[in-house]
């Protein structure tokens, strides 16, 4: 069944800068944050609990953990829907387990730009000889 999303409220599985600012996103970053050190410090059987807390916490506010579904056309619009309660619980425990601070997320940001951009220029440069060997 697909949805309406609602950036306010629901909270988008994803990567990248649009989910990191979508307020229903934010949300559910301030709410790891409380819950965090509880859960780094739990067993496994008490992290899963911390985690389907997360989850709880997200649809009290009328939130929902969706996902944006793979287009086969480029044409058509995504279309959003409601991951399983396993997912949501799964996606909450890997949030907990992250513990990078503002500053460490920024040095990953840009290690992951240095080395994109080198990648970038190793390709070029691939192709350039290619053309100089073939002539």
């Amino acid at each position: 069944m697909y949805i309406n999303f609602n950036e306010n409220n629901d909270v988008a599985l994803g990567r990248g800068g649009w989910t990191n600012s979508n307020p229903g996103n934010r949300k559910f970053h301030e709410y790891k944050l409380v819950l965090q050190p509880s859960y780094l410090a739990a067993g496994k059987p008490e992290s899963t609990v911390i985690a389907e807390q997360l989850v709880e916490m997200v649809h009290s506010h009328g939130g929902r953990i969706v996902k944006k579904e793979e287009k086969e056309d480029i044409h058509e619009e995504a279309r959003w829907y409601i991951v399983d309660p396993h997912t949501a619980r799964t996606k909450a425990g890997q949030v907990l387990r992250e513990n990078y601070t503002k500053e460490q997320r920024r040095n990953k940001r840009i290690t992951y730009r240095s080395k994109s951009t080198k990648k970038k220029r190793g390709a070029k440069k691939t192709f350039s000889s290619e053309l100089v060997a073939a002539v």
